[in-house]
């Protein structure tokens, strides 16, 4: 102004909130103009001072800058009405522009699996438009649709839901089996998937000699009806039930086999008998002649007594069983009832059998002690017991043959008791004992025991006893001295063993020696014949003892 040719500097001061670059050109000369830019991430307005300067001279002055809602773009997407599944459904995509947004939307969708959805329409969009989308739900859910719009680094999604919903059918059971010109029933079920509440419309095929009844027609949302069959041809059927509900078609099979059914057929034997301890042993057998066979016939065995054996058995018809009993010593005689029964799985048949028992020839046990020793003055007392081991015997009794005088036995108590007297010594004696069944007095057992008095000891003419004195009962085994009999005799053959070594060795050095001595040693030979001999005559022994001394008196001066 008014010829001003001065270079003019240039400062600013920023608020917070808004971020500035440098002032460019930061100096002018005279006149010219400079820029200054500023951005921020909040929306407000912002005042930034510009100070001027050049020498003394300075100015100023304050700038606004203003930061509003940038262009933008909105979607939105409609939400369909439940759809049947199979059926097609589409929803509507908008795309709203805010803020003087000018650019394009690219659109692209993301659906779940059993959601087919096609392509969108259109692709992308320009301003304020909209676009769309069909999709065909292949099964009752519900599903979720992602629309994505896309305009350079702006990003928005918009998400529908398509709830598809059906029915099922079903018939219980799905297979039956009947006689010719019987009914059979069975049950037919509608029932809502995921949320279904329709109607739907039922219906049955009647195949050729087959004939078919719906107990109804129709079913609202769900419910369950019956379904008879019935035929005068045996044959299989395959009955087909069909619902339907607008697009909606389900089915369900039925399959019926009408046949000539009868009850299985049992075979056992009428009535066996057994004695205890001996084996029975019989087969079952069991068919079936329905038309058609089935599949599998159960054979089985209850009130089995105890030890016997019956395998349940499964299989094609026919089938048959072994069963088998031997009745033990303690099975009670009497009439044991076993029941047979075999199922085809439609009926069952049973039979049963009567098996007596009856008791075996089971001979009592007697328990009586080994053979005893005893001696005079001395008591023996043992017991004698007795049983019956069936336990359904009679009352087993005792008794005794072969008594001495002073022998006692109580046959109630089975006590025996015997005190030798000193003219029994040495003596032996065979008690007999018998065990019998009162219910055949020809069930008898018998054992025999030994009974040996030893020798009293220190008698005239009699040798002491080297055994041990007997014990104040009396009662031991004849085999009481056999251990130091065996010692004995083991000692008598040691020492004959060695003195045949001895001898042995004396032989053989005597004929060494002969050897080298010959007519010496040969009367070395007669004189210890010579005194062998006289061994057994003192006499004689005394006269050859003297022609000894001289032969030694003659040999020594002719050594000399």
């Amino acid at each position: 102004m008014n010829g001003f040719s001065g270079t003019v500097l240039f400062a600013d001061t920023v608020p917070n909130g808004l971020t500035c670059g440098a002032i460019t050109p930061n100096n002018i000369t005279a006149n010219g103009n400079a820029t200054l830019s500023c951005n921020s991430k909040t929306q407000s307005v912002y005042s930034v001072t510009i100070q001027a300067t050049s020498g003394s001279l300075s100015h100023s002055t304050n700038v606004s800058f203003a930061f509003g809602t940038p262009p933008n773009f909105a979607i939105s997407s409609t939400q369909p009405l439940r759809v049947e599944a199979g059926s097609n459904t589409s929803s509507t995509i908008t795309v709203n522009l805010i803020h003087g947004f000018n650019g394009t939307v690219v659109l692209t969708e993301a659906a779940p699996s059993n959601l087919d959805c096609g392509p969108i329409s259109p692709a992308s969009v320009t301003g304020n438009s909209t676009a769309s989308i069909s999709c065909r739900p292949t099964a009752a859910s519900t599903y979720p649709v992602t629309i994505t719009g896309t305009s350079g680094n702006l990003v928005h999604t918009s998400t529908f839901f398509i709830t598809a919903v059906d029915f099922y059918l079903s018939t219980n059971p799905t297979s039956i089996s009947l006689n010719i010109n019987a009914t059979g029933a069975v049950t037919i079920t509608v029932g809502p998937l995921n949320g279904f509440g329709g109607n739907v419309t039922l219906d049955s095929s009647s195949p050729t000699g087959l004939m078919t009844t719906l107990s109804d027609n129709s079913v609202i949302g769900s419910g369950s009806l019956s379904l008879e069959v019935k035929s005068d041809t045996v044959g299989t059927y395959i009955v087909v039930i069909s619902g339907s509900s607008g697009s909606l078609i389900r089915t369900a099979t039925l399959t019926v086999h009408v046949g000539k059914h009868v009850p299985p057929i049992l075979t056992v034997p009428s009535a066996e008998t057994v004695k205890q301890l001996a084996t029975i042993s019989f087969v079952v057998n069991a068919t079936d002649q329905s038309i058609p066979s089935p599949a599998t016939l159960t054979l089985s065995a209850a009130h089995l007594p105890e030890g016997a054996s019956f395998a349940t058995i499964q299989g094609a018809v026919p089938v048959s069983g072994v069963f088998s009993w031997t009745p033990g010593p303690t099975t009670i005689p009497g009439i044991y009832t076993i029941n047979f029964t075999v199922t085809d799985g439609l009926s069952s048949t049973e039979a049963n059998i009567s098996i007596t028992v009856v008791a075996t020839n089971v001979l009592p046990v007697i328990i009586a002690p080994g053979p005893r020793n005893t001696s005079a003055g001395a008591t023996l007392d043992f017991t004698v017991t007795a049983s019956d081991p069936t336990g359904f015997g009679g009352t087993v009794t005792l008794s005794a043959t072969g008594l001495a005088s002073n022998m006692a036995f109580d046959a109630a108590t089975g006590s025996f008791s015997f005190t030798p007297s000193r003219s029994q010594s040495g003596q032996t004696f065979m008690v007999n004992f018998t065990a019998t069944d009162s219910n055949n007095r020809s069930w008898t057992s018998t054992q025999t025991v030994m009974i040996h008095v030893e020798n009293a000891g220190n008698t005239p003419g009699s040798t002491p006893s080297t055994q041990p004195p007997p014990e104040v009962s009396g009662s031991s085994c004849l085999t009481c001295g056999l251990e130091s009999a065996i010692l004995a005799v083991a000692w008598f053959i040691f020492i004959g063993a060695v003195i045949g070594v001895i001898s042995s060795v004396a032989f053989l050095t005597i004929r060494s020696r002969a050897k080298l001595l010959n007519k010496p040693m040969r009367l070395r030979s007669r004189l210890f014949t010579k005194t062998l001999r006289s061994a057994d005559n003192p006499i004689r022994s005394g006269i050859d003892g003297k022609k000894a001394a001289k032969h030694r008196t003659k040999r020594k001066t002719e050594h000399h």
